[in-house]
Order: C-alpha cells, then sequence, then structure tokens
C-alpha cells in the first residue's frame, strides 16, 4: 500500500500543474491575452494549495481509511473542473466570473493541497529515515508537477481545445479516485461510476464547442462565427456579419484584421499597405513578420520587381484559416517562403547570417498583449536595424502606444506615422511621397482583386495616399505624460501602460 502513496503523489503534481496549464489558457482567452492573466492564475492556485493543506491537517485523525480520504478528496477536486463548462457557460462576460472563476481554481487546487500533506504523514517513517521517506514524497510529486506541463502544454493540447482538456483531467481524477479502492467497492457502486464517467464523456463530447459557445454570446445582434480554430497558441476565429462583405478576424479574443484588400472601402485600414508601396522605388527582397488574414502580404505582393518575401507565423492557425477564403491562396505564390516560428528569432538568425531586407513589414497585434515586448523594445528594433538595405523601409503597428513610437525614433533618424502605423528609414522616406508617378498605379491588379487606377474611386485614394507626411508624431497621441522606452527588460507597454487585467 506505500507504493500507492508516491504514485498518488505523482499523479497528483501531475495534474495540479496541468490544469493549472489550462486554467492559464481559458482565463488568458477570457481576459484578451494580456500578460497579468498567469499571475492571476497562479496567486490563486497557489491560495487554493495553502489553504488545502492548513485544512487537511483535520484528516489525520479521521477514521477513514487512508485511501478512502485521498479518493474522496480526488472526487471533490475533480468536481471544481468538470462543472467548469456549465458554470462559465452562464456568467461569462459578466461581473460574476471575476468571483466565480477564482473559486473554481482554489476549489481544484485546495482538495489536491490536502492530499500532498497526508501523503507525507502515512508514507514517513519515524527515526532515522524520517528524512528519506520525507524526500521521497516529495520527489514524487515535483517529479509530476515537473511532468504535468510539459505533457499538457507540449503534447496534449495539440490535440485538445482547452475545454476538453480541462475535462479530460477531470475525468481522470476520478478514474484514480476509483482505481484507489477499486477492490473494496460494490457492484452497484462500480455500475454508479460507470454511469458518472459516461455522463462526463458526454459532456466532454459537447464540450468541443464551448469556447465558441462562450464566444457567440457576446457578439451583437446581425454577427456570427463564420470559422473557428483552436490550438496550443490560442483561439482563433472570423467574424461575418448581415452588413459586411468582408469577414473580420480575430486572435486571443481580440481584432487581428479583415479579409479585405478594398482600397476604396478601406475597412481594415489597408491604405497603410498600400502607402508602402510609395515609399521604397524597387523593393526586391521583403520580410513579413504576423499573416493575420493574409490581406497585407497580397499588398506587397503585388509590387512589381519582387523577388523574394519570407513570410514568419508563430501560430499555423492563419495559415489554415486564410485558405478557406477565396482569393487568399497567397502562400502558393513561388516568390514566398513561410516560416513557422517566433518572429524575434527569425530576424535574429537574419541578423547573424547578415541577410539585408528592403522592406519589412510588422503588422504587430495590440501593444499590451502578452510577449509583444519582443517586437516592440529598443533591443529588437535595433536588431531589425541590423537587416535592413540603405534604403529599406520598416514598417510595424504601434497601435497608439506613445512609447513605442518614442523608441523606434531612438534608433531611426526618420520616423513618420500614418494613424497608428510607423514607417521607418535610414533616409527620409518623405520625400519619396508627392511624385507626379503614383506606383500604386503600378501594383499587380491581379492580386488585388483587379483594382487599378483605371476605377476613378481607386485611382483618387491612391492619389491621396501620395501626399508627404505632414502631422507631427505629437499630434498623434493625447497624454499628460512624457513617453519613456521599451526595453526588454522593463516591458512597460504589456504591464506598466498596458491594458490591465479584467473579465
Amino acid at each position: 500500500m506505500k507504493l500507492k502513496y508516491i504514485v498518488t503523489s505523482f499523479i497528483i503534481g501531475f495534474l495540479g500543474l496541468g490544469q493549472e496549464i489550462v486554467w492559464v489558457k481559458l482565463v488568458s482567452f477570457l481576459a484578451s491575452s494580456v500578460p497579468q492573466s498567469f499571475s492571476f492564475v497562479l496567486v490563486f492556485y497557489v491560495l487554493g494549495i495553502a489553504i488545502g493543506a492548513y485544512k487537511g491537517r483535520t484528516l489525520v485523525n479521521s477514521r477513514l481509511h487512508p485511501l478512502r480520504i485521498v479518493s474522496n478528496l480526488l472526487v471533490l477536486s475533480s468536481a471544481s473542473v468538470l462543472i467548469a463548462p456549465i458554470l462559465l457557460n452562464y456568467i461569462v462576460w459578466s461581473y460574476f466570473s471575476i468571483i466565480v472563476i477564482p473559486m473554481l481554481i482554489m476549489w481544484g487546487a485546495a482538495f489536491k493541497g490536502a492530499i500532498f500533506p497526508l501523503l507525507h504523514h502515512w508514507y514517513s517513517t519515524k527515526g532515522k529515515n524520517l528524512g528519506g521517506s520525507l524526500s521521497t514524497v516529495y520527489f514524487a510529486n515535483v517529479l509530476g508537477s515537473s511532468f504535468g506541463p510539459v505533457v499538457v502544454g507540449f503534447i496534449l493540447l495539440d490535440v485538445f481545445s482547452a475545454m476538453e482538456l480541462l475535462i479530460i483531467l477531470g475525468i481522470f481524477e476520478i478514474i484514480m479516485a476509483f482505481i484507489l479502492l477499486a477492490p473494496n467497492y460494490s457492484k452497484v457502486q462500480s455500475l454508479l461510476f460507470t454511469i458518472v464517467i459516461s455522463l462526463f464523456l458526454v459532456m466532454f463530447h459537447n464540450s468541443n464547442a464551448f469556447m465558441k459557445g462562450i464566444i457567440e454570446k457576446k457578439l451583437p445582434n446581425g454577427f456570427s462565427i463564420n470559422h473557428f480554430i483552436e490550438n496550443k497558441h490560442g483561439v482563433i476565429y472570423t467574424v461575418k456579419s448581415e452588413q459586411s462583405h468582408y469577414d473580420k478576424i480575430y486572435g486571443g479574443n481580440v481584432y487581428d484584421g479583415a479579409f479585405s484588400v478594398d482600397l476604396v472601402d478601406n475597412v481594415n485600414g489597408i491604405d497603410r499597405a498600400f502607402l508602402l508601396t510609395l515609399l521604397h522605388k524597387k523593393p526586391k527582397n521583403i520580410l513579413v513578420i504576423g499573416l493575420s488574414s493574409g490581406s497585407w502580404l497580397r499588398v506587397v505582393a503585388s509590387i512589381p520587381g519582387v523577388k523574394n518575401i519570407d513570410v514568419v507565423e508563430i501560430n499555423d492557425a492563419y495559415k489554415e484559416l486564410i485558405s478557406r477564403y477565396e482569393g487568399y491562396e497567397i502562400l502558393s505564390d513561388k516568390r514566398i517562403n513561410y516560416f513557422t516560428g517566433d518572429g524575434r528569432q527569425f530576424v535574429s538568425n537574419a541578423s547573424k547570417q547578415k541577410i539585408k531586407y528592403d522592406l519589412i513589414v510588422i503588422n504587430t497585434t495590440w501593444h499590451w498583449r502578452a510577449y509583444t515586448t519582443n517586437l516592440l523594445s529598443i533591443d529588437f528594433f535595433k536588431i531589425v536595424k541590423s537587416i535592413m538595405s540603405e534604403e529599406a523601409v520598416f514598417a510595424f503597428n504601434s497601435t497608439y502606444s506613445i512609447d513605442v513610437v518614442h523608441t523606434v525614433k531612438k534608433v531611426f533618424d526618420y520616423t513618420y506615422l500614418r494613424r497608428n502605423f510607423v514607417y521607418s528609414s535610414f533616409i527620409d522616406i518623405n520625400e519619396s511621397l508627392g511624385s507626379k508617378v503614383n506606383r500604386i498605379c503600378s501594383l499587380i491588379a491581379e492580386g488585388i482583386d483587379d483594382q487599378h487606377c483605371g476605377n476613378l474611386d481607386f485611382k483618387h485614394m491612391a492619389d491621396t495616399l501620395n501626399t508627404p507626411f505632414s502631422e507631427s508624431l505629437s499630434d498623434k497621441f493625447n497624454t499628460e505624460r512624457m513617453p519613456e522606452l521599451v526595453t526588454d527588460d522593463n516591458m512597460i507597454v504589456e504591464y506598466k501602460y498596458g491594458k490591465g487585467f479584467s473579465l
């Protein structure tokens, strides 16, 4: 029986940290992928363990068999995750979320936290071997805690959605509780166990639509989800409406663009991509970080004379998603090299290999989302500078962060802003604008839904873009504070001046 305590200690660690990883995924989605999501889950998870460990000591004197106590605690712990889909379905997007979600996290952690010290008490041997027996239980638990995030984060989340995985781990707790006392169960108890597991398996089957369902709850009337993909990187979905011809794309539960290259309608600010055509006369080698809907890629790929385009996207779901839309077979272009990976790492490797680009486009997500500092710090901008050719243009989305604009100005001599988009270079790119020859008219019309300057509306928009940058950077921001430098270490765009946490 002693061996069961060691195995249980391992499983408690595995389940505890495994479930924490899943809760982080769910909370991060509900909170629009802000970096504070992890801290939010961690504080209530640890608090739950502390409460469970403190209260669990009272069970030492229980008349129940030790394995019966562990079995009961596992069943009570599993209930916290198995009822989560039901509760979240009712309270999501309401003020109750900030109360119910922490309670669910603490609930599961507390009952597992109560088991750990009990295992120490029952397994440990008094006398000279006390230290050795204690370390054995600790070793098993820490080993399980190490395997939990690895197996869940790197393997299981590639196969199951977050809610599916939460229910799977809950079912595993019940099965573990049954195994501990299987020889002592009667036929009636075994039958009840089978029925309970069957009911939860039905819930598991329906959990695949859980995330899609809670998204639809917050959509206005006339809007619906068209495509939906969930993987270990998060949730990506597109929304269509009765009033618009273009689907919008959302990543991590925040707006990420639209499927449109229509310069006249300009529903997704695609004019900022067309502007790139005017800032470099003949770009041949282009780097695009962030695929999103693929609309920006379609525009730069239509520039005459382009020979090579490297596209870097960390989440392959975008690649799968755009393939479902007519006219977005852009990645089949032989000039385009698609890479799955981290954008910063790609730029660092390109710098080491002394690769140079004429045009670098990073349609960065909101500056306050987790990990965006990697693409918005002065440290990163310096690396970007090292892979730019003499007349290269670097363009990226500041999402109206005054600190980001202030930071990039420290690296490049010439920096201009068109709405929220930054355009930087070693040369004064403003001199490229206002010429009599509008290079937007030379774009390959086939790549941009047959738009051309023979259409008067398109020609008018093209001429509007072909005007010098006139507004000063200070005019773009309404703030009373002085801007600050963004570095890899201070991460101010995510924390100090970030969006903050909210469910």
